[in-house]
């Protein structure tokens, strides 16, 4: 580690003063801890946005937005691919890895000095931190890795996430901080539901208030600045990808759903033809993305009553919550169409949160619904994007755009190839 460490900074919304740089040994203080978490919530903000707005990419491969812009990295994942070797990936993925271990090592830095700090509200929210880099890397890659150490399983880091919730769970609870509290069990339980554990998800998502959220805070309106909500970037003042051809699009058209909302420029996106229509779910820079929040977690309680055989009910809660906001109900005959119906509401209800990846790998487990596994091809929201798009866009473009064999995660960039020994560097 570098004797310097850049400044921290702050996410909490209120106004800070950049000391400039501080020497490391002077971190290993308990009056520094506040700063370094604060510093934990803004790298995992910088790693969920990414150099080059790498999330917003994500979000264009599963089918959330469309690129309707003629930059070629767009394009890739516009078309299903994720290059390994593109600099401006590489950047993304090196964020999120800075963001694990900035908390994990501030992790280590409080409990070597001991004292109050180990039972505090400051290691609960470090840990959280912590929990959610990790859970942000297992949504991202294929395989997982630590610290130059050799390729592991990508479960490896829903692992290790769940461990850092467990710590922000009970430390939570004795220093009182009960939002902290309830975030690690939302946290706990949406790796519990990646790893299979169905009933130990259920049991913490029975922890946390409908009406609770968790967020990754943006407090920078400046365009394009670390601290600045990417997905607002890239859609207003860039315009670079547009909620137009997409499933969302559609669905907000036909229901007005509140929670996908968005609005038609009526005019063409930086490629000319594709309809450019604005994300308004984050409605300007500073916008906050949720980490883990309490619809989330009856969506968890009622994909266990589908699962467990009583579809009819576990369908009758979810349509109990879109009736409070106004939106039509489901309709199913069987536990397949039930399931359905809560893989979309799942999908509109976490859109651009930069969940879609651990979307997919937990699905692919789940032989009960997919004995072959999930793909792209199955999936509601990537198939309508891709028929919007032949429909609408001339056949040399559309054709590009894969159906099958979409890429659903990302394998080892070049620079951790060639800086990992392990790796193959």
């Amino acid at each position: 580690m570098s004797a310097l460490l850049a400044a921290v900074v702050a996410t909490t919304g209120c106004d800070v003063t950049n000391p400039g740089n501080i020497l490391d040994e002077n971190l290993n203080r308990e009056d520094a801890f506040q700063a370094l978490v604060n510093g934990m919530a803004g790298d995992f903000s910088l790693g969920l946005n990414g150099a080059n707005s790498g999330a917003v990419r994500f979000a264009v491969l599963f089918g959330e937005i469309w690129a309707g812009t003629s930059g070629e990295a767009d394009l890739f994942a516009a078309r299903g691919i994720l290059p390994t070797d593109r600099p401006d990936y590489n950047n993304w993925t090196n964020n999120a890895h800075a963001a694990r271990w900035v908390a994990e090592d501030g992790i280590r830095r409080m409990r070597e000095t001991g004292g109050a700090v180990e039972s505090s509200a400051l290691m609960a929210e470090a840990r959280l931190w912590a929990g959610f880099s990790n859970r942000l890397l297992g949504d991202i890659h294929c395989e997982a890795v630590f610290d130059n150490g050799p390729a592991m399983p990508r479960s490896a880091y829903y692992e290790r996430a769940e461990e850092h919730f467990t710590e922000a769970i009970g430390v939570g609870m004795s220093s009182g901080a009960s939002d902290l509290t309830y975030a690690g069990y939302g946290g706990r339980a949406s790796v519990r539901l990646i790893l299979g554990d169905l009933s130990g998800a259920v049991a913490d998502a029975g922890q946390v208030p409908t009406d609770f959220a968790w967020y990754a805070e943006f407090n920078d309106v400046a365009q394009g600045g670390r601290q600045t909500n990417a997905v607002w970037h890239e859609t207003h003042p860039r315009r670079n990808v547009t909620v137009g051809l997409t499933w969302f699009r559609d669905y907000y058209v036909e229901t007005g759903d509140p929670r996908v909302p968005s609005q038609d420029a009526n005019r063409a996106g930086g490629d000319g033809i594709s309809p450019l229509v604005s994300v308004e779910k984050y409605p300007d820079g500073t916008s906050d993305v949720p980490l883990t929040k309490g619809s989330e977690m009856r969506l968890i309680e009622a994909e266990a009553l589908i699962r467990g055989g009583q579809w009819q009910q576990g369908l009758d809660m979810i349509n109990a919550a879109r009736a409070e906001i106004g939106v039509p109900a489901w309709e199913a005959m069987s536990v397949e169409d039930a399931f359905e119906a809560l893989i979309l509401e799942r999908g509109i209800d976490m859109w651009l949160e930069a969940r879609r990846g651990g979307e997919f790998y937990r699905l692919n487990q789940l032989s009960q619904f997919f004995p072959g596994g999930y793909t792209p091809a199955d999936d509601t929201i990537i198939q309508r994007m891709i028929d919007n798009v032949k429909a609408t866009l001339p056949a040399v473009m559309a054709d590009a755009v894969l159906r099958q064999n979409r890429a659903t995660c990302w394998g080892f960039s070049e620079v951790m190839r060639a800086t990992n020994p392990n790796l193959g560097g």
